[in-house]
């Protein structure tokens, strides 16, 4: 399992155990400052963001270098297409595309 799939599921566990913490303390009427609430999804929030960034940018890496394989590719094929066409009689053939 990936760093960040083990990451998500931390932040969820996180999450869920706080705030049911948090109910059962205002269940028995405890007082729970709001500020520690605030912060603690704040910074969670802002974990979660984070690890969408990074997906994020590894998918267009990804797709950056899948496109100049393609391009790549592409090339090669159109010289092949140039050499069969020399060999065959040059501008005669015609191919649709």
């Amino acid at each position: 399992m990936s760093f960040t799939k083990m990451s998500v599921i931390f932040v969820f566990v996180q999450v869920t155990i706080f705030t049911a913490i948090i109910l059962a303390f205002s269940w028995f009427e405890k007082a729970v400052p709001g500020e520690l609430i605030v912060s603690f999804f704040a910074w969670f929030g802002l974990e979660g963001g984070a690890l969408a960034l990074l997906k994020i940018d590894s998918r267009k890496q990804k797709n950056s270098t899948e496109v100049a394989a393609l391009k790549k590719e592409n090339t090669a094929l159109k010289k092949k297409l140039a050499e069969v066409k020399k060999a065959v009689g040059g501008e005669q053939l015609k191919i649709d595309a």
